[in-house]
C-alpha cells in the first residue's frame, strides 16, 4: 500500500493514508466494542472489513491470489463440507445463515491479511496502537465494573432503563435495582481472554520486548484480576492455560507447540469417549463438583450417546436445538441436576462438531487447527509465544462454553486471528523482536 499522491482526494483510502490517527481510532473502537459489547462484535467486524477494503482497494487482488495459505485452504475445506451438510441438516435455513456469517468473517480476515501484508510500517503501527489502546480502555472499564460489584452497570441501567436486561438477570425491587447477574459479564471475560495475548504480542512488536514488559505486566495483571473476580470459570482456566503455553513456548518453542498440538488432537479426536466416560463414572453426582460442571457432564454424556447414531456425517449443521426441541419430554433422573438432553448446543465445540458434522467434520477441524499451528511455527521467534498462548486460550474457551455457531463467538475468534495476523505483519515489517531488542 502506497501513500496517495493526491492529498486533496476525498476517497476514504487517501484520507486514512494521510491521517493514520483514524486507523488508530478505528481499531481502538473495534476492540473496545468487542470487550464491552461482545454481542455486537460480528456487525462491528463486518463494518471494519468494509472500511479496510475501502481504505486500501489496491490490496484487494491479494485476497484471491494463489496459492492460498495453508490455513485458508483448510478453512475452505471446512466451508465446503458445511455447505454439503445442509443437505441432511434439521435446520437448513439456520445453517445457511451461520455459513454466511462464517464466510463473511473469513472474507474480512482475508481482506485484512492482504492489506496488512502490503501496508508500510507507519500504517501497521497506527493500527497496532489502536488495538492496544482499545484493549487497555475496554479492560479498564470492565475491571472497574467488576471490582465495584457492577457499579457501572447499575448506573447505566438506572440512567437508561431501556438498556436493562430482563428481570431474571437484573431484578428490580421497589423500583430499585436489587442485583446484577454476575454472568452478564461472562462474554466480556471471554473476549478479554481471547484478545489479550495477540494484543500483548502487538505491544512487543511495536515497541520492542524489553521496553514493554512493565506495561504488558500491568495489562496482564488487570486482566487476571478482573477475570478471577468474575464468575466465568472457563475464562479463568483459559487464562491459566494460555499463560502456561506462553511460558513453555518462550523457553522451548518446539516443545510448546508440540504440547499444544497434542492437546488439540486429544480434544478433537477423543472428546466423545471422554464425555461418555465422565458420565458413566457418575462424576455429576460427586458432592464436591460445582453445579455448572454437573450440568455440563450430563449434557456432554447425553450428547456423546447420540454421536454413534450418525458417526460419519453427523446430524447436520445447526441441528442441535431443533432436534432437542423435538425430543420431548426430557428425562431427568433422580439425583441429577440437569435433564438428559443435548440442550440448544453442547457447550463444547469439539463435541458439537462430532454430533452435528460427524467424524468427517472432526477430522476437518483437526486439520484446520494443525494448519494454524504450522503457521505459528513459521512466525518470527519473538511473537511465537504470544500466538501459541492465543491458540491455547481459544482452544480452552471452545471446550467449555457457548455454541460453535453463535455469531458473536465466531466473531470473537475472528478478531483474535485478525490481531494475530497484524502482530505477525508488524513483526516482519521492521521491528526485530526475535532477540528481544527494540
Amino acid at each position: 500500500m502506497t501513500v496517495s499522491a493526491e492529498p486533496r482526494s476525498r476517497s476514504l483510502g487517501a484520507l486514512l493514508e494521510q491521517r493514520p490517527g483514524l486507523l488508530t481510532l478505528g481499531l481502538a473502537v473495534l476492540v473496545i466494542s468487542a470487550v464491552l459489547l461482545p454481542r455486537s462484535l460480528a456487525v462491528s467486524i463486518f463494518i471494519a472489513g468494509l472500511a479496510i477494503a475501502a481504505a486500501a482497494p489496491q490490496a484487494l487482488p491479494g485476497v484471491v491470489q494463489r496459492p492460498w495459505p495453508l490455513p485458508v485452504r483448510a478453512a475452505a475445506g471446512v466451508g465446503a463440507y458445511l455447505v454439503a451438510s445442509l443437505l441432511w441438516s434439521a435446520a437448513p435455513l439456520e445453517g445457511a445463515g451461520k455459513i454466511a456469517i462464517l464466510a463473511g468473517l473469513v472474507g474480512v480476515l482475508a481482506i485484512a491479511a492482504a492489506v496488512f501484508a502490503a501496508a508500510p510500517e507507519r500504517i501497521l503501527r497506527a493500527i497496532a496502537l489502536g488495538a492496544i489502546a482499545g484493549l487497555a480502555i475496554g479492560l479498564t472499564i470492565v475491571a472497574a465494573d467488576e471490582l465495584s460489584g457492577h457499579g457501572l452497570r447499575r448506573a447505566l441501567y438506572a440512567l437508561l432503563p431501556f438498556t436493562r436486561p430482563p428481570a431474571k438477570h437484573v431484578p428490580v425491587v421497589n423500583g430499585e435495582i436489587d442485583s446484577v447477574g454476575a454472568w452478564l459479564s461472562n462474554r466480556s471475560m471471554a473476549m478479554i481472554t481471547l484478545v489479550l495475548w495477540p494484543a500483548l504480542g502487538l505491544l512487543a512488536a511495536v515497541r520492542g520486548v524489553r521496553r514493554v514488559w512493565p506495561l504488558a505486566a500491568v495489562l496482564a495483571a488487570i486482566a487476571a484480576l478482573t477475570i478471577f473476580r468474575s464468575q466465568h470459570e472457563t475464562s479463568m482456566l483459559a487464562l491459566l492455560i494460555g499463560a502456561a503455553a506462553f511460558g513453555l513456548a518462550w523457553i522451548a518453542p518446539r516443545i510448546g507447540l508440540a504440547a499444544i498440538a497434542t492437546g488439540w488432537i486429544v480434544a478433537t479426536l477423543l472428546v466423545v469417549p471422554a464425555a461418555s466416560l465422565a458420565y458413566r463414572s457418575e462424576l455429576h453426582l460427586a458432592g464436591s463438583m460445582p453445579y455448572t460442571a454437573k450440568q455440563r457432564i450430563i449434557l456432554w454424556g447425553f450428547t456423546a450417546e447420540q454421536v454413534p447414531r450418525r458417526p460419519l456425517l453427523g446430524v447436520g449443521i445447526a441441528s442441535t436445538k431443533t432436534l432437542d426441541d423435538r425430543r420431548v419430554p426430557h428425562e431427568t433422573l433422580p439425583g441429577q441436576v440437569y435433564a438428559r438432553r443435548t440442550g440448544p448446543h453442547a457447550h463444547n465445540i469439539y463435541l458439537q462438531t462430532w454430533y452435528e458434522l460427524g467424524a468427517i467434520g472432526a477430522l476437518l477441524l483437526l486439520a484446520l487447527g494443525a494448519a494454524l499451528l504450522r503457521s505459528i511455527a513459521a512466525m518470527p521467534r519473538g511473537v511465537q509465544p504470544f500466538a501459541t498462548a492465543a491458540f491455547a486460550s481459544a482452544a480452552t474457551t471452545a471446550a467449555f462454553t457457548w455454541s460453535l455457531w453463535q455469531a458473536w463467538f465466531m466473531a470473537a475468534f475472528a478478531l483474535a486471528i485478525l490481531l494475530t495476523v497484524l502482530m505477525v505483519a508488524h513483526a516482519r515489517c521492521g521491528t526485530d523482536v526475535s532477540a528481544g531488542q527494540p
